[in-house]
C-alpha cells in the first residue's frame, strides 16, 4: 500500500501547484486590468472636471464684461474654480500596501484620505448651482468617443458646438 500512497494525494498536489502558480499571475493582471481601468476612467473624469472649469471661466468672463463682478453668481464661479484646482491629479498605486488587506477605506477616499466621490458630488452641486443662478440649463459633456451613428468626428463636432452654444447663451445672459 506505500507505494500507492502518492497517487491518493495526487489531486491534493496538483491543486497546491495550481495556487502556487495562478496566484501570483492573477495578482499581476489584476493589477495591470485595475491601472487600465483607472486610467480610462480618469480621463471621463478629468473630461467631466473639464467641462465644469471651462464654463466656469467663460461665465466669469462674460459677467466681468457686462460688470457684474460681485453677487452669488461669481463666488459660485470662484468655488467651482477653486474646486477644480484642488481635485486630486495623481494616485501613486505603487505606495499602496497590498497586503495591509482590503479595508474599503481606500476605495472611497483614495490615497492620501481624499475623498474624490465628495469632491466631484460638491463639484457638480455647485456647477448646477450656477446654471441656476444664471438661467442656464446643465448639460455635461459626455465622453462616448462616437454619436449614434459611429462617427467619432460627428460626435466631437456635437460636443464642441453644444460647448459653443452653451457659452452663447450664457453670453446672452443680462445680470
Amino acid at each position: 500500500m506505500d507505494q500507492f500512497d502518492s497517487l491518493l494525494d495526487l489531486e491534493e498536489q496538483f491543486y497546491q501547484r495550481g495556487v502556487a502558480q495562478g496566484l501570483p499571475h492573477g495578482h499581476l493582471h489584476g493589477l495591470f486590468e485595475g491601472r487600465e481601468l483607472g486610467r480610462d476612467s480618469s480621463w471621463t473624469l478629468w473630461e467631466e472636471i473639464g467641462y465644469i472649469q471651462g464654463m466656469a471661466l467663460v461665465w466669469k468672463r462674460i459677467l466681468a464684461l457686462q460688470g457684474t463682478d460681485s453677487g452669488r453668481a461669481v463666488q459660485s464661479l470662484d468655488q467651482i474654480l477653486a474646486l477644480a484646482a484642488a481635485f486630486p491629479t495623481s494616485n501613486d498605486s505603487s505606495s499602496l500596501d497590498p497586503s495591509a488587506g482590503d479595508s474599503g477605506a481606500a476605495d472611497q477616499q483614495g490615497h492620501g484620505g481624499i475623498d474624490i466621490a465628495a469632491q466631484l458630488s460638491t463639484l457638480r452641486t455647485k456647477y448646477r448651482t450656477v446654471c441656476a443662478t444664471l438661467g442656464a440649463r446643465p448639460r455635461m459633456a459626455v465622453s462616448s468617443g462616437t454619436d449614434q451613428n459611429g462617427s467619432a468626428a460627428a460626435a466631437a463636432a456635437g460636443a464642441a458646438g453644444e460647448g459653443q452654444a452653451e457659452a452663447a447663451r450664457a453670453a446672452s445672459l443680462s445680470i
